[in-house]
């Protein structure tokens, strides 16, 4: 009997605990985020960052990425999520450039005209350009003239006529060559239908010929530039056996597509762009860095641009000074590629931006296919604010539905009954025994 008595007891009592237990239970989870959980994978974001804009009107709205997203976010971009007030995901896509003009060039002969000619220490060369067909106006504003093998610096002067007696002044600029360097182009500043040319060269006491020159019509066409951002690296120099290694650091995984570096004195190097695995990274260009100081001008080029930019953790410019002492470095530069998200807005904000989850696969919107469309309307830039790292997304970085069991009365009003109950069991019980 004894021993019925504490079983029936012992049920009364587990009973009121699981009352207690499931009221809290229910006020636990009636606070959380129904919507943003019904999202794939919304409960795995580590960040969280406001969108701003300050300007409220037009109806597409864009932010560029920063170095914090690139540095929490995936290296492919594809945890990146914009959520409304709700805690709805809204659709976006992701655009990494604008429009500007390419170079499509069309190019007519010219042919030397007589013997050249000298004005003290110049050397003048004519030439007549050939036109593209009978009735057909010649246009062009790019000249490229054939140089000498042997190695030399000269200022020219460029002039056009129409009829090879009056002639007109267009520019003054170089060509040289100097061992594997080069500059044989010269860039008009406008377009012009003149059918002679004229090349003087300056100063030309050894009596250099240039003996053929190419005109060039530049025609524009549309092509996609990437967006860009200049900044300066963390970065360290070694030196070891003929060769300089400069380790730039880049733990933020931007995309980092060109490097220059400032020097001083004259040199020529040649160097090797490694990742951080030792692995090649192609630069677009010879990889070689000159420069050059004469009596009056400087030939110089110390960029590195890779062909594709790089994400890498850090990555390495191996420098071969050959017997020559190092380069006197004073600087480094970075430009990276920059990211800028573009969606509709819905007048569902504010709204914030989640990142920093590699479970989730690249989401697939449909307003990615209206992109040509949405370019040629008006979009408002706004700006990222300050970041928030989460543990997991829950009602205080994404706005939690509305309810009474949302408030913070209702949690105490559930253990106060909670309580009471258990102390009326209680006094029951006694009562029994």
């Amino acid at each position: 009997m004894r021993i019925r008595e504490w079983i029936r007891k012992g049920s009364l009592l587990a009973g009121a605990g699981a009352i207690l237990v499931g009221c809290l239970f229910f006020n636990v989870g009636g606070g959380m985020n129904v919507g943003a959980a019904e999202q794939d994978g919304a409960q795995n974001f580590r960040f969280s960052k406001p969108l701003d804009f300050k300007d409220a009107s037009g109806l597409y709205r864009a932010v560029f990425l920063d170095e914090q997203v690139y540095a929490g976010a995936s290296q492919d971009l594809n945890d990146l999520r914009i959520v409304n007030e709700q805690g709805q995901f809204v659709p976006y896509y992701i655009d990494n450039g604008y429009s500007e003009s390419a170079e499509d060039r069309v190019t007519y002969t010219t042919e030397l005209l007589g013997e050249v000619k000298k004005e003290k220490d110049d050397s003048v060369f004519d030439f007549e350009v050939t036109p593209l067909g009978k009735n057909v106006d010649i246009r062009g504003n790019s000249l490229k003239v054939s140089l000498p093998n042997e190695n030399f610096l000269k200022h020219v002067e460029v002039y056009g006529s129409y009829d090879s007696i009056g002639w007109e002044r267009l520019k003054m600029d170089d060509l040289y060559r100097i061992d594997s360097l080069t500059k044989d182009t010269i860039e008009l500043d406008d377009k012009y239908s003149f059918r002679y040319y004229r090349l003087k060269v300056l100063n030309n006491v050894e009596g250099l010929s240039f003996p053929q020159m190419q005109l060039s019509n530049v025609i524009s066409d549309l092509q996609w530039r990437d967006f860009q951002r200049s900044g300066t690296p963390k970065y360290e120099m070694k030196q070891e056996d003929g060769f300089t290694d400069i380790i730039i650091q880049n733990p933020n995984h931007l995309r980092i597509k060109r490097v220059q570096l400032t020097a001083a004195g004259n040199f020529t190097r040649t160097y090797e762009l490694m990742d951080s695995e030792g692995k090649t990274i192609e630069a677009e260009n010879i990889p070689e860095l000159f420069s050059m100081d004469f009596k009056d001008v400087r030939i110089a080029d110390t960029t590195i641009t890779a062909i594709f930019p790089t994400t890498t953790p850090a990555f390495t410019i191996r420098i071969n000074n050959q017997d020559d002492p190092p380069l006197d470095i004073s600087d480094i530069s970075i430009e990276y590629k920059l990211n800028k998200l573009v969606f509709e807005d819905k007048g569902t904000g504010p709204y914030r931006l989640l990142y920093g989850n590699g479970t989730v696969v690249k989401p697939q919107y449909d307003i990615v296919k209206f992109r040509s469309h949405i370019e040629q309307e008006d979009m408002v830039i706004g700006t990222l604010g300050e970041e928030t790292t989460l543990s997991v997304v829950t009602d205080d970085n994404i706005p939690a539905r509305e309810g009474f069991a949302t408030k913070p009365w209702f949690s105490g009003v559930i253990i106060v009954i909670s309580v009471v109950l258990i102390g009326l069991l209680a006094q029951k019980l006694r009562k029994t025994s």
